[in-house]
């Protein structure tokens, strides 16, 4: 599992996965983001070999899972699970 650095419960960060190592020389031809509930995810984004989305909310002190399901050309699907945890800054 792979972990993102934490959050304050009232930022609004962007986080990014890079896919490269994974796909090679595939390409990404779309990306779904879902979480737990509780924090908010927008703004998804994709590139050929990463992708992108905005991370808001969340309780102080609880750490969410957050799930990013990839398609490429080939036909690849894959799934990657990540857990941030929130934690507000003095």
């Amino acid at each position: 599992m792979l972990v993102w650095a934490s959050k304050d419960p009232v930022e609004n960060l962007d986080y990014s996965l890079d896919w490269s190592k994974e796909i090679g020389n595939d390409a990404i031809t779309n990306s779904v983001w879902t979480a737990d509930s509780g924090i908010t995810l927008s703004n998804p984004s994709f590139s050929a070999t990463g992708a992108t989305t905005w991370i808001s909310g969340g309780v102080d002190g609880k750490s969410y899972r957050i799930w990013n399901t990839i398609t490429t050309t080939s036909g690849r699907i894959e799934k990657v699970m990540v857990s941030i945890a929130i934690i507000t800054k003095q």
